[in-house]
Parts: structure tokens; sequence; C-alpha cells
């Protein structure tokens, strides 16, 4: 994993006072193969500075005061003799506005001089940096026709329309520049604006869905309406206020169902890959080039047949009549708090800004617990157990979990190893 943190700034009680203290101020090493070396940094009269990674690709990064990367400069490997790179360099200092590196192979000195492009940046972003923001939006806006690319200026211009009002534009330039802060207070602003303005409409509209709902309650009590006539389904459903009976008729009555529980599960594992990729931009943390749904499929799926086999397992040695169907049905059906969970998460993602979502963060961590509580439920009555031994049990089925998963990767490597020699012996006969 990337090394963080490399670089700080100390107050007089030797605390880190800078604003990334977490965040790694080098080439993030999971992409690329090297051994970082931050060996030598230097600070110009602005707090802008630059640090030397003398490692192996010798590269100069240059951040603001906040820790925003303003460039990434220099580079080379061995022996290197194009203007600009190094082959071993060792020592960063600031003279005025250039940029002297010494290279201990090459045995010279470079000077990098900022160039009008770097001077348009820097001026930009100090004054971005003191709240100047009204100043800096024609200047962004020049940058960006020079360098599409350039995130920093996205994020200028994003605080730039936030500071005057045009939150709209703010929201979709912190989203080009990636600023989930600037997005998150433009987007409490629009929101904001957006009820003041259709007030009346929302209001009457969240009347009339509780009116609605209410008469429809009342009716279906009155008349003895039954909205669910699939006995089943109607079943699961009530594993959620009812998980006793629910589940009790599972295993008496045999109201439990396949088709319904791998639904569960199927809907479990893609809102679960779903929130990953769709939620909120200020909530989003999704990496598409990182990002594997197979390991979503391994916690949510995989896990659930695990804990089932381990579980089946174990309760046919200490007297448990669940058979494997019920145990799968039991846990299906108790993922339905996590689901419901699940997606408000996602919807209060679209609506909340991150400064609001403790409650939401309650409430799914409450879903959460009731779901390990109805699973305990159900396994206790398609074995018939008592609390005391459904402790036990569980504890004896999270050791054979573990057992199951060495024994996966035993088996994975041995296959390999296998394929490996066979292949092998393929090659030796092919040459012979």
């Amino acid at each position: 994993s990337a090394v963080k943190g490399q670089v700080k700034k100390l107050n007089p009680g030797g605390k880190d006072v800078l604003k990334k203290s977490d965040y790694n101020f080098a080439d993030n090493s999971a992409k690329l193969i090297k051994n970082e070396n931050l060996n030598s940094i230097d600070v110009d009269s602005d707090g802008f500075f630059y640090a030397l990674d003398s490692g192996v690709y010798n590269r100069i990064f240059w951040y603001d005061k906040e820790c925003n990367l303003m460039c990434v400069f220099g580079g080379g490997t061995n022996s290197q003799t194009q203007k600009g790179t190094f082959s071993k360099a060792d020592t960063l200092a600031i003279n005025g506005t250039d940029i002297v590196v010494s290279d201990s192979v090459n045995k010279n000195i470079t000077v990098f001089s900022i160039t009008d492009y770097g001077k348009a940046v820097r001026k930009a972003q100090t004054a971005t940096l003191n709240d100047n923001y009204s100043e800096t939006a024609e200047e962004w806006k020049e940058i960006i026709k020079l360098d599409k690319n350039n995130q920093l200026a996205y994020r200028g211009l994003a605080k730039a329309y936030y500071s005057s009002g045009d939150y709209d534009k703010a929201l979709e330039y912190a989203k080009l520049g990636a600023d989930k802060e600037t997005y998150a207070d433009a987007f409490s602003k629009e929101r904001t604006r957006f009820f003041e303005k259709n007030f009346t409409f929302v209001f009457l509209l969240v009347i009339f869905i509780a009116a609605l709902v209410a008469v429809l309650i009342h009716i279906k009590r009155k008349k003895k309406i039954v909205l669910i006539k699939n006995a089943k389904l109607r079943n699961m459903l009530e594993c959620i206020p009812h998980p006793f009976e629910s589940f009790r008729l599972v295993k008496e009555k045999g109201l439990g169902s396949l088709p319904l529980a791998t639904a569960v599960l199927a809907v479990y594992y893609i809102i679960s890959a779903i929130s990953d990729k769709a939620s909120g931009f200020a909530f989003n943390r999704f990496d598409a080039e990182s990002y594997n749904s197979f390991y979503v499929l391994l916690k949510t799926v995989a896990l659930v047949l695990l804990f089932v086999s381990a579980n089946w397992l174990v309760c046919v040695l200490m007297g448990g009549i669940g058979k494997f169907k019920e145990i799968y049905i039991v846990t299906c059906y108790s993922l339905l708090p996590i689901v419901f969970a699940q997606i408000v998460y996602l919807l209060m993602t679209h609506i909340l800004s991150p400064d609001e979502f403790a409650f939401i963060t309650i409430f799914k961590t409450v879903c959460i617990l009731y779901t390990f509580f109805i699973l305990a439920v159900g396994v206790m009555k398609v074995h018939n157990y008592e609390f005391g031994k459904f402790v036990g049990t569980t504890v004896v089925t999270v050791i054979a979990m573990i057992i199951i998963v060495f024994l996966i990767f035993m088996v994975c490597l041995l296959a390999q190893q296998v394929y490996g020699w066979i292949a092998t012996v393929f090659t030796e006969i092919r040459y012979r």
C-alpha cells in the first residue's frame, strides 16, 4: 500500500498541522513499482512547497500550502542525459522563482524556471487560497483553455461560482474538479433554494401522500383486504416485524421459498454494487481503475453461502435439525433490513449533504444489528436451539468458515502448482 504523511508541518507543540496529514505526497505505489524516498523539500515565501522523490523516478512534486498538487515535473531513471531528467536527484532548493536540483550521478545541477502557464496557475491559486474568488474566475477560464485536464482550475472556478451565488455552475465545475467539499456546500445551497421556490407544491405533495397512505391503511383494516396473496411472499416480508412467527412457519409449515430467498440475495449483491458506483457525488469513492465487482460478490453472495455451508456442517454434528435449504432461506430473508438500509442510503446520498448524514448512518447501523438479530432468531428456530446452544454453535460456525476459506485457498494454490507442472511437462514434450 502507498506510504502516507511523508511531509509534515509541525507547530511548537510538535503536532502536524498540514491539512492533509494522511495524504500520499508522492506517486501512488499501487500503480508504479518503485521505492519512494522524499528526501528533500523546500518552501517559498507564499507557502508553496516542492518535494523531491529521489527514489527510482526522481520526480519533483509541487504543492500549495493546503497540500493541493500543482504539478509534477523532472523524472528519469538510471543513466539520463536529457535536460530536465536525472539519474540520481539528491537535493532540491528554491532560488527566487527557480528550482535548483543536484544530480550526484551526472554530477550536474539543473535549474527549472517557471513558465507563463505556471505563473498563471500560481497567481490564480494564490488568490483562491486568499478567498479572492471574484478575481480568479476569468483567470481559471483562461487556464482551462490552455489545459482542459487541470482539475485545480475546475476547483477554483467552482469556488468562484459558489461565492457569486451561481450554485448550479459551482456543482458542475466541482464535479469536474473532483472537489467534494465545494460540491456539498453548493448542493446544500441549491437544495435550499429549490425548496424555498417550490415549498407550497412540496408541502401539499407530502400531505397528499400521507393522507393517501392513511386512507389505504384504514380501508385495508376495515375490509380486511389481503394485499399480498402469495403466502410465501407474505411470510418473507413478515420476517421483519415478526421474525419468530415467520421463521416458525418456514420450519413447521414449509412457507419458505428458495426462489424468493435467492432473489433477496441477488438484490443484496446488485444494490451493494450500485451503491458503490451510483451514490451521490459528495459520497462517492468509486475508482473505475481499481474497482472490481467480483470483490462485492465475495463479500455478499459468497459470504452468505459460506455461512450457510459452515452452519449446516457444524449443526449436523451438534444436534441441529435444520436442513440446508431452511438455513439458506432464513439467512437470505434476514438480509432484508440491510437491503432496505442500502436502498435508503443510496437515495439519501442524492438528497442530503455529508454534514446531514449522521442520522442515516445510525439508521444503517441499526438495520445491520437488526439483521443479525433476526438471523439469530432464524437459526434458533430451524435448528430448535436454545440461546446458549446457538451462541456455542455460532462460534464454531465462524471457526469452520475460517477453516473452509483456508482449505479453498490451499486447493487453489495446489491447483495452480499442478497446472504449472502440467504446462511444463507439455512444453518439455513439445520441444523433444
